[in-house]
């Protein structure tokens, strides 16, 4: 369950988990100094992954990110929770220098699934992937990352 940061101007993110009986079992926040947004899915092991959309030049990210600084107004984030929610085990930035925006992530195996809206012209594709960019072009793109790395 995500809740958002209702009593500030600026919303962060809140993963949070609760039993069957109602009561809290982890709760964590995540966020920079601007809006974010993000939905959730869990890992087989355990790994809470977030992917959403932040516009915070100060998200926070993990060392050996792909991206570790904002590019565009609003960037795609990823980030990797361990099982109680007490540790970051790998954030990043990703996007070019548009508005970009993502889907609920989807776990398959040990990979991580995104299908991402992004109008950036510049938005990062592995080798040999073409997009050339804007809504107009938009196909179904997905981002494969093993969801086991950095842990």
């Amino acid at each position: 369950m995500l809740l958002a940061d209702r009593t500030r101007r600026n919303r962060r993110v809140f993963p949070q988990a609760q039993s069957t009986d109602g009561s809290l079992l982890y709760a964590s926040l995540l966020g920079g100094s601007q809006a974010d947004a993000a939905m959730i899915a869990l890992h087989s092991s355990g790994l809470l992954v977030l992917a959403g959309r932040t516009e915070s030049p100060d998200f926070p990210v993990t060392p050996g990110a792909i991206g570790a600084t904002a590019t565009g107004a609003m960037d795609i984030f990823v980030a990797l929770f361990d099982p109680s929610a007490k540790s970051l085990r790998y954030s990043t930035y990703l996007g070019g220098r548009g508005s970009d925006v993502v889907g609920s992530p989807v776990i398959h195996g040990d990979r991580l699934y995104l299908a991402a809206t992004p109008p950036s012209t510049d938005f990062p594709v592995t080798n040999g992937a073409t997009f050339q960019g804007g809504h107009e072009s938009l196909r179904r793109r997905c981002l494969r990352r093993p969801v086991h790395a950095r842990r």
